[in-house]
C-alpha cells in the first residue's frame, strides 16, 4: 500500500504542469541564458599576456632567465621585446606595448666602457696579472678607452670580471624601473612584475653569496630559484574546482531548483488537510493512516524532486559543459539534499495558516525568490555583504546553505566545511518535516 501511494505520487508530479515548468523547463532555459551571458563575458576578460618592451642599460642574465622560465609557462604573464630606448617609446606611443622596463646599473655605478677585440684580450691580461700578482697593470697610455677601462676596474668591479675568468656567474645589480602610458590591468601587472623580480633578484644575490664559491659565488643556485626549480620553491594544490567567478550563477541555478520544490511539498500539506482542497476531503475519509498517506507523499516528493535536480546538474555538466570541479558525485549529493530541504520547506509553509493553495502558492514563490536574491542568484556582491554584515542571515538562508556547500567543494582540498553546510540541509530538512507534520496532524471537522 505504501509504495503504491508513492508511485501515484511520482505519476502526479509528472503530470502537474506547475512541476515540469518550474522544476525542469525554467532550471534549463535559465542555464543556457546564464552560459551564453555570463560565459562569454569570462572568456572576454581572461587573462592574456600584457604586451611590454625591455630596454637594456646595462646587461641582466638573470631578468633573461626568468623571462625565458615565464615565456615557456602555459600562461605567459608578459610577452616581451628587447629593443632600444627610441624603438620603445614608439611602440609604447602607437599603443602596441602597455609598458617599458627599464634596467640600469645601480646609482653611481657607470658601465663598462665598450672594448675592440685587441682591448678585450689586454683586459683578460690585466685580470691574470691581478689574479697572480695583485695589482693592476699601469694606467700611464695613450690609449684612453683603456686608460678608462682601467679606472672603472679600479673602482671595485674588478670582482665581475674575475668571476666570470674563474668561470663562475655572479647575480648582476641593477636597477629596474618601469614607465606606462595610462592606468589599467595591464599597467598594474607590469608593475607587479617588476616589482616580484626586483625581490627574486635580492633573494638570487643572497643565495649565490651562501652557496656559491669565494666571496662572488656563482648564480647557479639562484638560477634555478628564477626559474622556480629551487628545492625551497614547492607547489600546492589549493582548490580543486571552478574559481571562476561567475560559476556563482550556475550554484545559485542549483539551489533555486532545490528551493522550488517547495512549491511541490506546499502541495503535500494542502492535499491532506480537508479544510484546504477537495483532495484532502477525500483523503481524510479513506482508510489509510494519514501518518502513512503523508510519509507517502513525502516520499514520492522526494523521488521527484531529486530527479529534477539530477536532470539540471546533469544537463549544466554534460551539455552546456560547467566545470564543477573534479568532485561531481558530490555536487549530485548537494543536489540531492538541496531539493529533500526544499519540498519540506514547502510542506512545513503548507501547513500554515487556512489560506487556498493559490495564496500560499504565491507566498512561498515570493520567499523563495527573495532566499535566492539574498543567496546571490541576482546580484553576487549580496551573499558576500551578509556575511560581513550579517552572517547569521546566510546561515539560516536554505538558498544559500546550497550555493556555499557547492562553492566549498570548488575552493577547499578538504571536505570539513562542505560537510558542515550538508548537515546543516538535513538538519533543515528533518526541522521541516517535523513542523509539518505538527500543523498537519489529524483534526476532526464538523462536516466534510
Amino acid at each position: 500500500m505504501f509504495f503504491n501511494a508513492v508511485k501515484y505520487e511520482i505519476l502526479q508530479n509528472l503530470r502537474n504542469r506547475q512541476v515540469i515548468v518550474w522544476l525542469l523547463l525554467f532550471p534549463l532555459v535559465m542555464g543556457v541564458l546564464y552560459k551564453f551571458t555570463f560565459g562569454s563575458i569570462y572568456e572576454k576578460n581572461s587573462f592574456s599576456a600584457v604586451p611590454a618592451a625591455v630596454v637594456e642599460h646595462k646587461e641582466d642574465v638573470i631578468f633573461h632567465l626568468v623571462m625565458d622560465a615565464m615565456a615557456e609557462a602555459k600562461n605567459p604573464i608578459l610577452n616581451t621585446t628587447y629593443c632600444d630606448e627610441e624603438k620603445a617609446y614608439a611602440l609604447l606611443e602607437s599603443g602596441e606595448i602597455k609598458g617599458i622596463l627599464v634596467i640600469d646599473p645601480p646609482e653611481g655605478e657607470e658601465s663598462a666602457p665598450v672594448l675592440s677585440a685587441e682591448q678585450n684580450a689586454a683586459a683578460m691580461d690585466a685580470i691574470r696579472q691581478y689574479l697572480t700578482e695583485g695589482r693592476l697593470p699601469d694606467t700611464d697610455t695613450e690609449d684612453e678607452s683603456w686608460t678608462e677601462f682601467l679606472s672603472w676596474l679600479d673602482r671595485g668591479y674588478l670582482e665581475q670580471f674575475v668571476g666570470m675568468y674563474q668561470g663562475g656567474e655572479l647575480i648582476p645589480e641593477t636597477r629596474l624601473s618601469l614607465k606606462v602610458k595610462g592606468s589599467g590591468v595591464a599597467q598594474t601587472t607590469i608593475k607587479k612584475m617588476a616589482e616580484m623580480y626586483a625581490n627574486l633578484q635580492i633573494m638570487g644575490r643572497e643565495l649565490a653569496r651562501q652557496n656559491g664559491a669565494g666571496e662572488g659565488g656563482n648564480s647557479e643556485k639562484a638560477a634555478k630559484v628564477m626559474e622556480f626549480d629551487a628545492p625551497v620553491v614547492t607547489n600546492l594544490e589549493l582548490t580543486k574546482g571552478n574559481t571562476d567567478p561567475f560559476a556563482s550563477y550556475m550554484y545559485n541555478l542549483i539551489a533555486m531548483v532545490a528551493i522550488f520544490g517547495s512549491l511541490a511539498g506546499l502541495s503535500i500539506a494542502v492535499n491532506h488537510q480537508a479544510n484546504l482542497s477537495a483532495v484532502g476531503a477525500r483523503r481524510s475519509c479513506s482508510g489509510t493512516p494519514k501518518l502513512i498517506a503523508v510519509l507517502a507523499s513525502l516520499m514520492g516528493y522526494f523521488v521527484s524532486e531529486i530527479a529534477c535536480v539530477s536532470v539540471t546538474v546533469t544537463f549544466l555538466v554534460f551539455v552546456l559543459k560547467v566545470d564543477f570541479g573534479d568532485r561531481l558525485p558530490w555536487v549530485y549529493l548537494t543536489g540531492v539534499c538541496g531539493g529533500m530541504m526544499g519540498v519540506a520547506m514547502g510542506f512545513c509553509f503548507g501547513g500554515i495558516g487556512k489560506w487556498s493553495q493559490g495564496a500560499k502558492t504565491g507566498i512561498i514563490m515570493a520567499l523563495n525568490m527573495t532566499l535566492c536574491f539574498l543567496s546571490g542568484a541576482m546580484v553576487p556582491g549580496i551573499k558576500g555583504l551578509l556575511i560581513t554584515r550579517s552572517p547569521i542571515v546566510n546561515a539560516l538562508n536554505p538558498a544559500a546553505v546550497v550555493c556555499d556547500s557547492l562553492y566549498y567543494l570548488s575552493v577547499d582540498a578538504d571536505l570539513t566545511r562542505y560537510f558542515g553546510k550538508l548537515l546543516a540541509m538535513l538538519i533543515f530538512t528533518a526541522v521541516f518535516v517535523l513542523l509539518g507534520f505538527l500543523l498537519t496532524r489529524r483534526r476532526q471537522y464538523a462536516s466534510l
